[in-house]
């Protein structure tokens, strides 16, 4: 009887021993078993999609650095699935080769201003700066969007280059100059950075148009090599540090249209899972008015930097104003029969013309 009570009284002990180590060494709840993945592993995508993305800017922009934002944002949705990797102006090719290393590949993405699509996209020269018209912001955007001329330049630039496009930055153009001017005869004999249809009017206007990149600018203006130039409006210039080498900056500006735009190879695109271009679109088909909410503040804070480094505002008369506005139908008409894609975006702005005040300027 002893014996048994004994070997009972041992039993339970090697009982209550099982049932303490089994608690101790058991699984809490939410932990993962021996052997089983992790969540952060399990989620880990088969395969990481690396872009290279050549911008026109750098870090002293903050175009550049929301874009950054972006690329990060990105890469946390799709779980490190897709790292997009933003290069400063001129890293790896120079400004004007982007759009054809978008297109063969040798980048995934670009960012550009558009002079570098005047030879290549037809449709680019009209849908760019459109000097003397629409300068208000709001209509410029609802003329791109609402009309239907930005599709037609997407689908354009998907047939040449492969590629897609968003829009990025629909922004007025702002010229600083170390010359005063402030009429027609003002513009003759300067040296002045410009392109495409402004770059022609200045020309008939007795300037001599010279072709920058954005890495040329300052120190051009600083030597003297040219008289005027523009890197977008208020906020660009600031923050590329123009109002250091100038004396006046022109008002009102010049003319307004879409600016920049990022350039995605078509291919590298259409590789990625259906959710990562999801997360692409997401970010980057809204960048257009993003970008327009962002900088309206930042507009006017720059303007006054300026203002208060001592830069001039260089008022145009109403006859130079009207000059560059007759100018500009003269080349935008020209341009229409370049391709079928202006032929539609000049109807198009055609029609929005008829029930906007696009010649106001305020």
């Amino acid at each position: 009887m002893k014996e048994k009570k004994v070997i009972a009284t041992f039993l339970a002990l090697i009982l209550v021993l099982s049932i303490l180590t089994a608690c101790s060494s058991g699984s809490a709840p939410g932990a993962v078993p021996d052997g089983a993945a992790s969540p952060a592993a399990s989620d880990a995508p088969d395969k990481v999609y690396q872009w290279r993305f050549q911008s026109t800017e750098n870090e002293s922009v903050a175009m550049f650095n929301q874009r950054n934002e972006i690329c990060q944002k990105i890469a946390e949705e799709t779980n490190g699935g897709l790292i997009i990797t933003q290069y400063g102006g001129g890293a790896i090719i120079s400004d004007m080769n982007i759009p054809d290393a978008v297109m063969t590949r040798t980048i995934e993405m670009g960012n550009v201003y558009l002079n570098p699509l005047y030879a290549m996209v037809p449709s680019s020269n009209i849908i760019g700066i459109l000097p003397g018209f629409l300068y208000d912001v709001g209509d410029c955007m609802l003329y791109l969007n609402g009309y239907g001329a930005m599709d037609e330049f997407k689908k354009e630039c998907e047939e040449i280059l492969n590629c897609y496009v968003y829009g990025e930055l629909t922004g007025r153009v702002m010229y600083l100059s170390t010359k005063e001017v402030h009429e027609v005869s003002d513009f003759a004999g300067m040296q002045i950075k410009a392109y495409g249809p402004l770059g022609n009017i200045f020309t008939k206007l007795g300037a001599s148009v010279v072709n920058l990149s954005s890495s040329e600018i300052y120190t051009s203006l600083q030597t003297g090599l040219v008289n005027m130039a523009n890197w977008g409006a208020y906020e660009g210039a600031v923050g590329a540090s123009l109002h250091e080498v100038c004396k006046y900056f022109v008002e009102p500006c010049l003319g307004i249209g879409l600016g920049t735009v990022d350039l995605i190879n078509k291919d590298a695109y259409d590789e990625l899972p259906v959710e990562y271009q999801r997360v692409v679109d997401k970010y980057f088909s809204t960048r257009m008015w993003d970008s327009v909410r962002e900088t309206d503040a930042a507009e006017f804070d720059a303007r006054q930097t300026m203002v208060e480094a001592g830069l001039t505002p260089c008022k145009l008369s109403d006859a130079c104003i009207s000059a560059f506005q007759e100018m500009a139908m003269e080349e935008i008409e020209a341009l229409k029969s370049a391709s079928p894609a202006c032929e539609a975006i000049y109807n198009d702005l055609m029609t929005f013309m008829e029930y906007q005040r696009t010649l106001d300027w305020n």
